[in-house]
């Protein structure tokens, strides 16, 4: 079956997300783009349960829809966010461990920080109150708490710089609402 897309719609992926101590979310995707570099894949969630947030500020409430950037080898994803509307909100990157893959299942545990750059520029670090309860409750050890650290002083350098997100958010997908729209329509009962 075709959509009009570069992606095959029969290859779509679970992501399981491990906030820790042990709480499981899993989300459906549909992968666009795999190579040595990342995985790209896109998801509607019609039904999030609070508003996203960055700071005080709601990025997102109701549904949204994204284009999630996971790197094999970084700390760090990015998700290049939509509303309802498809209206382009921003990117919001979690700290997280690097991403594991069998043929549909990925894997990652959410590091409680994150990082949400708005369309102008600005930019947020967010949750690290979170993070830093997580260490006190010794929900991870010194050295994950390290690499999540580095990985956000990484990604707030590059965003101080005017280099964030990475090169290939702003190549894949070419048409994201094209896209995005085609996914929010599979996802349909």
């Amino acid at each position: 079956m075709s959509v009009g897309h570069r992606f095959d719609i029969a290859k779509d992926l679970t992501f399981e997300y491990t906030r820790l101590p042990d709480n499981v979310v899993r989300w459906r995707h549909w992968k666009l783009h795999e190579d040595s570099e990342a995985l790209v894949s896109a998801f509607h969630d019609p039904d999030l349960p609070r508003p996203l947030m960055a700071g005080d500020e709601v990025i997102v409430e109701g549904s949204f829809s994204g284009i999630s950037y996971n790197f094999w080898d970084k700390w760090f994803n990015v998700i290049s966010v939509y509303d309802e509307r498809m209206e382009f909100r921003g990117y919001y990157s979690d700290i997280l461990t690097p991403i594991k893959k069998t043929w549909t299942l990925v894997t990652t545990t959410d590091l409680f920080l994150d990082l949400f750059m708005f369309p102008d520029g600005r930019w947020k670090v967010v949750d690290e109150d979170e993070f830093e309860e997580a260490l006190a409750k010794g929900l991870m050890d010194d050295g994950i708490a390290r690499n999540a650290r580095a990985a956000l002083d990484e990604i707030s350098k590059r965003a101080e710089a005017g280099d964030w997100p990475p090169e290939i958010v702003k190549r894949v997908p070419s048409d994201p609402v094209r896209t995005l729209r085609t996914v929010k329509d599979l996802e349909r009962p």
